[in-house]
């Protein structure tokens, strides 16, 4: 099982890698600064169970 996700920065444009913690389910929410542009962004992890695979989707939150 894939335990990685990736999404790009609605901020910057960016591509980002995430690694997923299995143990918090299969929807997560999380709220983290975008490794390029430092810019806060809230992350959506869902898990698959056709495909196995996590996806990420990610908001921009101004602060």
């Amino acid at each position: 099982m894939e335990r990685t996700a990736s999404y790009d920065c609605p901020q910057c444009g960016e591509r980002i890698l995430l690694f997923v913690d299995q143990g918090n389910g299969d929807v997560q929410h999380l709220i983290e600064d975008c490794q390029v542009c430092c810019k806060a962004n809230e992350i959506t992890v869902t898990y698959d169970h056709r495909s196995k695979r996590y996806a990420a989707q990610a908001v921009a939150i101004d602060l």
